[in-house]
Order: C-alpha cells, then structure tokens, then sequence
C-alpha cells in the first residue's frame, strides 16, 4: 500500500467515525425512553402493517415534504415501537429528532399560546409531525388529514 492510499484510507476511516458520532449524538438528543429499531418490530404480531410502507416511510421522503405522519390505534400494536424506530431512522439520516409524548406537546402548546410567544424548538417540533395515540378520538384534525400508517387504524388492522 502507497502512503498515499494509507491516507485515504486513514481519511475515509475518520470522515465514517464522524458521520458515526454524529449519528449517536442526534439519536440521543432526541430523547428516546428506550432503543427500537425496524428489525426489531413484530410484523408477525399484526400482519395488517405493510413492510414496504414502512420501507417508504423509513426513507424520510415524507419529512423532506414536511408532510406529517400520524399512528393511531389501539394500545400494544407497535406505535411507540415504529416511532421511535421512525425517528432513528431520521436522526442516522441527518435530521434534527424530538421524542415528545403528545400530551407534553399539547401542554407545551397551551403554554406558548398563554404565553403567546413560541420558542424555537416548539416550532421546530410541530412543523414536520410526527405522533401516536392510543385513541382516535384524542385527535381532532381540521383541514387536510394527516397520512395515516396502514395497520395502525384500529384494532384488528381493518381500515
């Protein structure tokens, strides 16, 4: 081996380091309450969620839309487990990840609005969304509807 290729090799090694730590750093400020990844989850367990969707959704193209992603369902068929899933997948893809349970974000936005000033980061929360809830009455959307996880509607998976 050349010198010179030892110093592309050295160079290559430190920029994938980096990228690596990177990576580690917005997974963990992030704020996750456990690890979960896509490999992890139970297909099996509900047979009614697509792997191809979630392939797609994995990808980010809808955050690159800012478009927003919404699992509704009953409670232990995978959406925490799919968000959290979602959201490394983000943060190891470059984007910025905040793990909020939605009823922090709903006090955090009855504060802003009593304050009546947002802060940055709110902001920054709600403009590409992402959310779960165990009761399809919790949300009560106007305007366009957010895309919905195929699976995830309703117990049972039927949409």
């Amino acid at each position: 081996m050349t010198y010179r290729g030892f110093l592309a090799e050295l160079l290559m090694a430190e920029c994938d380091d980096r990228a690596r730590r990177r990576s580690e750093r917005r997974i963990k400020a992030a704020g996750f309450p456990r690890e979960k990844s896509l490999r992890t989850f139970g297909f099996d367990a509900n047979p009614n969620i697509d792997a191809a969707t979630v392939d797609t959704l994995a990808s980010c193209k809808w955050l690159k839309k800012s478009q927003p992603l919404c699992l509704i369902g009953d409670s232990g068929i995978g959406k925490s487990h799919m968000l959290i899933a979602l959201g490394t997948e983000a943060a190891m893809k470059g984007y910025r990840v905040r793990y909020t349970p939605a009823t922090k974000l709903v006090n955090e936005l009855v504060e802003a609005a009593d304050e009546a000033a947002e802060t940055r980061p709110l902001s920054a929360t709600v403009a590409s969304t992402l959310c779960a809830s165990t009761s399809p009455d919790t949300w009560n959307w106007t305007g366009t509807a957010p895309s919905s996880f195929p699976g995830f509607d309703r117990a049972g998976g039927e949409e």
